[in-house]
């Protein structure tokens, strides 16, 4: 899975939009964030909401398990 942060200028997200599109299986999310490139630590609930469904349906989280403690 990759993420792109909607204001992200150091990696814009057609970047990681292109690259989901190159992986086997890839999906691509996208994180609506006026924090740039530091959105992933600071919206961490929200980007919790994206990957958790990804990472249950992958097998790789229990539903029941937090990523934002």
């Amino acid at each position: 899975m990759c993420v792109g942060i909607s204001s992200d200028l150091l990696y814009p997200p057609g970047e990681a939009r292109a690259l989901a599109a190159l992986l086997p299986n890839g999906r691509y999310a996208e994180l609506d964030s006026p924090f740039g490139h530091d959105a992933f630590l600071v919206d961490v609930g929200a980007l919790d909401a994206l990957v958790r469904p990804f990472l249950v349906e992958s097998g790789f989280l229990a539903d029941t398990d937090s990523l934002a403690a």
